[in-house]
């Protein structure tokens, strides 16, 4: 069955006819997780996404232009148009710069989770805190 022809928010255990309301932001105590821009590029390209020590293990490459950056950014937006993946942006609050990624990936009945974060705010709990919200969203 193709995803789209799927209802998407059963993946999250709801029931069918479910509307499934994404959130374009979400807030914790010190970070905001938001929808992403493509005015973010160069801070991703910059902030992690040209780093090969974050990118090593990921299902993506390391970018080596902020042109596969944007590519990057606008492939993330069709897939919140077409449901099959929804990823925030990851900024710490008076901050407003992206750090990282966090995403929820739907596949038919599954889902997964993937994130990313630049080594500059490595071992600070960012990313706990990031994927416990949106973990929390999925199963709400």
């Amino acid at each position: 069955m193709a995803l789209s022809s799927c209802n998407p928010a059963a993946a999250f255990g709801k029931p069918a006819g479910y509307i499934m309301k994404t959130p374009e932001s979400i807030k914790t105590g010190h970070l905001i997780l938001r929808k992403p821009k493509l005015e973010a590029a160069e801070a991703i390209f910059k902030g992690y996404a040209c780093d090969p020590r974050v990118t090593r293990y990921l299902i993506w490459r390391l970018h080596r232009t902020i042109g596969e950056t944007i590519e990057f950014l606008q492939t993330w937006l069709e897939n919140w148009k077409e449901v099959s993946s929804f990823d925030w942006a990851i900024a710490e609050k008076g901050g407003g710069r992206c750090i990282g990624m966090v995403s929820i990936r739907i596949s038919g009945f599954k889902e997964g989770l993937g994130y990313v974060l630049g080594r500059s705010s490595w071992g600070r709990g960012i990313m706990t805190a990031a994927a416990g919200v949106v973990i929390g969203w999925a199963i709400s």
